[in-house]
């Protein structure tokens, strides 16, 4: 699988523009929290975390928010992917 960087949620759109739903963080020792995200038709992201099942659903606004997910400091370190084909 190729991976291609994601550093910006206008980045994270064009990939979701292009059918890819697929996205990792790749963590220390080669490890990754694996995610699927969506866009909704209200304008928001529905994103699972596959590491645990669980699910949220997210403004632009709110995916960036630390406090909510890791998805926003992981675009600023350089580690969000798309794991496109």
């Amino acid at each position: 699988m190729k991976r291609a960087r994601v550093r910006t949620v206008d980045q994270l759109k064009k990939y979701l523009g292009q059918g890819k739903t697929e996205f990792f963080i790749l963590l220390r020792g080669g490890l990754r929290s694996s995610k699927y995200i969506q866009p909704t038709s209200q304008g928001r992201f529905w994103v699972v975390n596959y590491i645990d099942s669980t699910d949220q659903t997210l403004s632009q606004k709110q995916l960036v928010d630390d406090s909510l997910t890791n998805i926003g400091r992981a675009m600023e370190a350089g580690a969000f992917y798309c794991g496109c084909d």
